[in-house]
């Protein structure tokens, strides 16, 4: 994530802009070979988001697991097949 400053022509002042990136999560899902394990920071990606595609996924034929058992900041995500 990249921020650029600005100026304020009303106040002077100088303003930090966040930039937002986009995540393809689904394409990351499928890039991970058959028994390959991976952690998903929680700053990136919702939890809930990751179920929701891992349960779109397993729709379409693939097979995933995810867990955040023990996992305070991150969900663990497995393709099975």
């Amino acid at each position: 994530v990249s921020s650029r400053k600005y100026t304020n022509i009303y106040t002077m002042e100088i303003q930090q802009i966040d930039f937002k990136m986009k995540i393809d999560l689904q394409g990351s899902l499928l890039a991970l070979k058959e028994g390959e394990s991976r952690a998903i920071p929680n700053k990136y990606v919702k939890p809930s988001g990751v179920r929701s595609s891992i349960k779109w996924l397993n729709q379409k034929g693939y097979s995933f697991t995810c867990t955040e058992n023990g996992c305070f900041d991150y969900i663990i995500v497995t393709r099975l097949k």
